[in-house]
């Protein structure tokens, strides 16, 4: 499985707890299966759904991410962020979802987030519209630590193509 072999078990066995942030889309599910078939003890692993409440079939979606968490046997944890009005803009929501994450988070947590090489281009492309200088032009890095919170992306190699072969294949 090259998804999995891609992910370094040597870089994540110092943390504590490893939360896998999990919208149960492709990408995400991708992840979760990667990450659970890599790990023996699935124990240290937390699927984390954040519930951002502007859609009527949020909470299906959340029961959804739950089963699947559950079939692949870690542990699952929801964060409702319960905005009201369903125009909220994509920036926004990313920023409370980091919130998010930085409330579930303790001190020797990591999160996972299923960011691949099309959401890096995407990303690049729309600093540039923006007019972004030499560094925002890098992208989204493979580690980052905000607030004492380290993050880690181990897609950002693969293609949402090469995502759907994995998926595919299991």
């Amino acid at each position: 499985m090259f998804i999995s072999n891609n992910i370094s078990l040597e870089n994540l066995q110092n943390f504590k707890r490893i939360g896998i942030g999990f919208s149960g889309g492709l990408d995400s599910c991708v992840l979760l299966h990667s990450l659970s078939v890599s790990f023996q003890d699935t124990s240290k692993l937390v699927a984390i759904y954040i519930n951002h409440g502007i859609s009527k079939d949020s909470d299906l979606w959340e029961k959804k991410c739950k089963d699947i968490a559950c079939d692949l046997n870690i542990p699952f944890d929801t964060k409702t962020l319960n905005f009201k009005d369903s125009n909220v803009s994509e920036d926004t929501l990313r920023e409370a979802r980091y919130k998010a994450f930085e409330e579930w988070a303790q001190e020797g947590d990591l999160i996972c987030t299923a960011h691949h090489k099309d959401d890096q281009l995407e990303t690049i492309f729309f600093r540039l519209m923006r007019g972004t200088g030499i560094e925002g032009l890098k992208g989204i890095p493979v580690w980052r630590k905000v607030s004492g919170l380290s993050y880690f992306r181990p897609f950002l190699d693969f293609s949402k193509k090469e995502l759907f072969e994995y998926a595919v294949l299991n």
